[in-house]
């Protein structure tokens, strides 16, 4: 563990000591999860983006970027404890808007829109399926009367500080510029209101020392309408966003000036009822689109480092088309009754959704590959063809609350989810029936302090991504691969996919593919007392099982002549974990005659144990929310590398693909960060002054050395010398503050000046080392981006 800032340990200690006033009661919210209100989220400071507030505020969260003032039209991958950030899901109230390709939303959230942020990282509530982060938006409704306010904000090259010696920042914000608008209020009174919002940013930023900026843009409109009808009310939302980001962040896509535009529309609809002492009910509905589009212009064969750009199959991102998801569903809650002697609370629902992805034609491309820069591959990608792959999913709950005693309760669900889902033209489909039981247990102990006791355990199943489907899909991609010596590429030495092939063999599906499924165990404590905030501490403990992995069936390891290397294993100095490293050099007759399944390979599950502390609560003028945990996975891989594309459990990639990937791949995943501390807090002080600030610790993200052997008959080759997680990057750290005043204006008007300052402290600890082994292993390759300054002002009418 790397010890933590003098700043982060004085502000953690701060966090903790009790305050004057006593805290607000908080209503029970489940173990793992943590909220943010609507105030809290305007006065903390996020560049009007969720994702710097997701991945800097909640401990359990892990980003693959920076988001504050920076990748403002792009989606970060976040992934939690044990979980694949390809398992994240983003909802609006209940609806799913999460992409059909698994893992981030169809938008990108601006922070005005919401009345309240909930982050799950474990122990899902019963109407959701997979083992990934929950991330639950809520609506802003309208005001009773009406009101408006609007933002500008900017920032410019002059306002970011200099760059650091000691390596480029992994991205250096060079300009940025923020406008939005939100009015509402009542259309016939006591009966319906309206609240409309309208926000729009620019950004450019430097990728690596990049010479040449990468710019992206995003514009939003949202509307949210209720209408009151006696007990009940309809909630429709209506959302369009466009955005445009480079294709990739690569140096060759972003002096070409690729692009990927995306247009989202999404509409959803919600009828909500409640019965005075019998039940609360809603019937929902809503269909969500994006339009995918793309502007490929690349330079002839472009040339990237594996050993930093990620696997060569990744780059470009998904093909130009659109992806579609809809859903039904109803809710039935507070079904009290009493049966056997005792209290019984219902809560039942019934979920129906479909998605699909349409892709359209896109040409062939040839990309050039270096290991450590060692011209090592040429890959001649065929493109896509015209495809078109969809699920669906059918699921069902029944929650059952049960007063056991005066102090204790059980909480009993179990939960049916059947899905399918296909590739048009594929000879094989997936099909999975799950049963998924839930049940926890709560003894209040004592009124005073409000102390409870609470045990958990879970099991989800994975959400089935179309992006899975490429597998087998005969309009996906299929790579030919050549070695390559840096003047000519040589012959053919491996076939890739994820697409089927013109015979439809290349990749398939085993029709005897199990579903991947997550249990969890959880045991804990919570108390509130006089003057303190809200406390909880838990132990968690989580195991993944039938991963999904593809197996090269026609070149299995036999298809390799091994040798060994000497090596030093993990300590350089120490020889006592000395070891021969085995290599694996591809036999010539096996060249071309890859052959690969879809399937759940014999492997060892994967584990999570740790723990997490929370302590939130909002007082008059104060909010907090600060988390810290600790915690160990061990898992296998899917790709070599440290990267969110190749470190991680839910990525079918080429660990049983290629011998040279399964040595060591089993280690400490992406999401591991050991040990992490983030502390959210507001203060309002007088003459409306208003200071919030987000301090963050996280341990280093685990890596394995790399050895690079070249000459081998497939061309350079880059092995683990030991499992990820013998290293670590150094921490993380970042302190960013919002400062605010409000002035006055006649009638109620009210302007707000604020500043915002990210990583404040101007730390430049690395992201990211030189991974391989040699004199310059472990020198920094990207350090964290800059401190930089954003202005803004706000009126409100």
């Amino acid at each position: 563990m790397t010890p933590l800032p003098s700043f982060l340990l004085a502000a953690l200690l701060a966090a903790l000591i009790p305050v004057s006033a006593r805290a607000q009661s908080a209503r029970e919210v489940a173990p793992l999860t943590s909220v943010l209100p609507a105030d809290a989220l305007l006065d903390l400071p996020s560049t009007d983006s969720l994702f710097s507030t997701l991945e800097t505020t909640h401990a359990s969260v892990v980003s693959d970027r920076f988001s504050a003032g920076l990748n403002p039209a792009e989606p970060a991958r976040l992934g939690a404890f044990l979980s694949s950030w390809n398992q994240t899901t983003f909802r609006i109230d209940d609806v799913d808007i999460t992409s059909p390709q698994g893992g981030v939303p169809m938008f990108v959230p601006p922070i005005a829109l919401w009345q309240m942020v909930a982050v799950t990282s474990g122990l899902a509530p019963a109407d959701v399926t997979g083992p990934g982060v929950l991330v639950s938006l809520s609506p802003r409704r309208p005001s009773p009367t009406w009101s408006a306010s609007g933002s500008v904000a900017g920032s410019r090259n002059p306002f970011v500080a200099a760059a650091s010696n000691r390596a480029p920042a992994i991205a250096r914000p060079d300009a940025w510029s923020h406008a939005s608008v939100v009015i509402g209020g009542p259309v016939v009174a006591d009966r319906a209101g309206l609240l409309m919002a309208a926000s729009t940013t620019r950004s450019s930023q430097f990728e690596r020392g990049n010479s040449v900026a990468a710019d992206a843009g995003i514009d939003s409109l949202f509307a949210h309408l209720i209408i009151g009808v006696g007990n009940g009310e309809l909630r429709t939302v209506g959302w369009l966003q466009a955005a445009r980001s480079p294709l990739s962040h690569d140096l060759p896509y972003v002096q070409a000036g690729s692009l990927k535009r995306d247009s989202s529309q999404h509409l959803q609809a919600t009828w909500a009822r409640s019965i005075p002492l019998h039940a609360t009910w809603r019937i929902f509905a809503a269909v969500t689109q994006r339009d995918r589009d793309t502007t490929l212009t690349l330079p002839p064969s472009p040339t990237v480092e594996r050993l930093i750009d990620g696997p060569v199959s990744d780059l470009g991102g998904p093909a130009p088309g659109a992806e579609r998801r809809w859903t039904v569903g109803i809710r039935a809650e507070e079904i009290s009754t009493r049966a056997l002697g005792f209290a019984h609370l219902f809560q039942a629902g019934i979920d129906a959704k479909a998605s699909q992805v349409r892709t359209n034609a896109t040409d062939p491309v040839t990309v050039r590959e270096l290991v450590a820069g060692m011209p090592a591959r040429v890959w001649n990608s065929s493109g896509t063809g015209a495809g078109y792959r969809s699920n669906r999913e059918l699921a069902g709950y029944l929650s059952d609350r049960i007063a056991l005693a005066q102090r204790v309760t059980l909480d009993a669900t179990i939960r049916f989810d059947s899905v399918a889902g296909r590739a048009r033209g594929a000879t094989e489909h997936i099909a999975w029936n799950s049963w998924l039981p839930r049940a926890a247990v709560r003894w209040h102990v004592s009124d005073a302090g409000r102390v409870s006791v609470f045990t958990a355990y879970s099991r989800t199943a994975d959400v089935l991504s179309l992006a899975v489907l490429a597998y087998g899909d005969p309009a996906s991609s299929v790579s030919e691969v050549q070695r390559w010596n840096g003047a000519a590429a040589g012959p053919v030495v491996a076939r890739a996919g994820p697409g089927a092939g013109p015979n439809l063999t290349l990749t398939t599906i085993d029709p005897g593919t199990r579903r991947p499924i997550t249990e969890e165990f959880a045991v804990g404590f919570e108390l509130t007392p006089n003057a303190w905030p809200r406390l909880r501490f838990t132990s968690l403990r989580k195991r993944a099982s039938q991963q999904l992995a593809l197996v090269n069936v026609s070149v299995p390891a036999s298809s390799y002549t091994v040798s060994f290397v000497p090596d030093p294993g993990p300590s350089l100095s120490d020889p006592v974990d000395d070891q021969m490293l085995p290599i694996f050099n591809r036999l010539p007759a096996s060249f071309g005659r890859d052959r690969y399944v879809l399937t759940n390979p014999q492997q060892s599950d994967a584990t999570f144990r740790g723990m997490m502390f929370s302590a939130d609560g909002s007082w008059n003028l104060t909010f907090l929310s600060a988390g810290a945990t600790m915690g160990w996975t061990m898992g296998r891989a899917g790709n070599r590398g440290f990267g969110a594309s190749e470190n991680d459990l839910g990525v079918v990639g080429e660990v049983f693909a290629d011998p040279n990937a399964a040595t060591h791949a089993r280690g400490n995943l992406f999401s591991d960060r050991q040990y992490t501390v983030k502390i959210a807090g507001v203060q309002r002080f007088a003459h409306d002054v208003r200071v919030g600030a987000i301090a963050r610790y996280q341990d280093g993200q685990a890596f394995s050395r790399m050895v690079v052997i070249p000459d081998l008959n497939q061309g350079v080759e880059a092995i683990r010398a030991f499992r990820s997680g013998k290293s670590r990057f150094t921490y993380t750290g970042t302190l960013d503050v919002r400062v605010q005043k409000g002035v006055a204006l006649p009638g109620s008007r009210r302007m707000t000046l604020f500043i915002d300052a990210y990583n404040v402290v101007n730390m430049a600890k690395e992201v990211e080392e030189w991974v391989v082994t040699g004199p310059a292993f472990r020198t920094p390759t990207a350090v964290q981006p800059p401190r930089a300054i954003h202005i803004g002002l706000r009126l409100s009418l």
